[in-house]
């Protein structure tokens, strides 16, 4: 059911989630994935995610420092919207351990990845609205 009243599709404010093999689709004004306020040890994996205006996945926020994450072999597709420049995974406080990998993306605003972390080497494939690929591979562990 299409979500258009800004409820994001999994919200978590608890540390060691683990938020795989989901499908997230045309959630209208929220996030795909959030995970928000003092949220540590997550895993966020072989997700499907589509269509969600503020962004695919939300990584840190609310002043709190994420730790030990790893998001890994997500596809995420048509998220995020020049209104907020959230994009297709954002990830906003990163503290140490975290790695993100193998992410794919098409469709993103601005871009598949985004954010304010320092030091990230940006790992995954996206496709420009041109219809090229941009190979962006890698891995960050901090």
């Amino acid at each position: 059911t299409a979500n258009n009243s800004g409820q994001h599709g999994i919200y978590s404010v608890l540390s060691g989630d683990t938020l795989t093999n989901n499908i997230v689709v045309d959630q209208g004004g929220g996030w795909c994935l959030h995970a928000f306020h003092l949220v540590d040890n997550w895993v966020v994996a072989n997700n499907t995610l589509a269509n969600c205006q503020n962004g695919g996945i939300a990584i840190g926020g609310g002043g709190s420092t994420q730790n030990n994450t790893t998001v890994i072999n997500n596809f995420v597709v048509n998220s995020g919207s020049s209104a907020n420049n959230n994009g297709g995974i954002n990830f906003r406080q990163c503290g140490a351990n975290m790695v993100w990998q193998n992410n794919a993306g098409y469709g993103n605003v601005p871009s598949l990845y985004v954010g304010t972390c320092s030091g990230i080497t940006q790992g995954g494939i996206e496709k420009d609205a041109d219809g090229k690929n941009r190979y962006v591979w890698g891995r960050r562990t901090a």
